[in-house]
């Protein structure tokens, strides 16, 4: 059992330690999960983040790659950082991305808001534990975003390694994760 900062701390100091060799490969293995638990449902409109590379993030382009040749509504955000809110926007294969605030990608030039509702949210993390609660970067910008979304909206993390056991500081209010593909498996939380 940790707390969501040890675990943070933890986590983010390994996945500075992965090689470019093992990152890529680690990447490559949960975007082939990624299409397996996608065709189970075949939705029409996906949330993406946009990944840091410094960050070693994991590579969400694949993904977008992958649900662009299926003619699905992609999307993701822009943060307000002074609000600490994000806003939906339509991604799509043609858009330039530039380096926005702590090198979070963003689209470059006219941006079209999305409107509507996605029908699952990739949400990134640090770490998550085997209930399916996540561990995020610690700003809530994502457990605010949710919150305003159907309870219906598949929420489905991606992570480098397996889950931790517990994370003791959870509460009922953080955000529950339906799914979460590591390189090895798909774990499945909610039922």
């Amino acid at each position: 059992m940790s707390t969501k900062e040890e675990a943070r701390q933890k986590y983010l100091s390994l996945r500075k330690e992965l090689s470019q060799e093992t990152y890529k490969e680690l990447c490559d293995q949960i975007a082939e999960r990624f299409q397996d638990y996608y065709k189970q449902f075949e939705f029409n409109s996906v949330h993406l983040y946009l990944s840091i590379a410094e960050n070693n993030e994991i590579d969400t382009q694949p993904l977008f790659e992958f649900l662009w040749d299926r003619k699905v509504t992609t999307i993701s955000s822009v943060s307000d950082f002074r609000v600490k809110m994000m806003h939906s926007v339509y991604i799509y294969r043609e858009t330039r991305l530039r380096p926005g605030p702590y090198n979070i990608p963003l689209p470059a030039g006219e941006v079209i808001p999305f409107e509507g509702y996605p029908e699952m949210v990739i949400v990134p993390l640090i770490a998550f534990d085997k209930k399916g609660y996540r561990v995020g970067y610690g700003q809530g910008f994502y457990d605010r975003f949710v919150a305003t979304l159907p309870k219906e909206t598949i929420l489905c993390g991606l992570s480098l390694f397996d889950p931790v056991d517990e994370l003791s500081d959870s509460q009922l209010h953080d955000l529950q994760l339906d799914a979460c593909i590591t390189p090895s498996q798909i774990y499945t939380f909610k039922g």
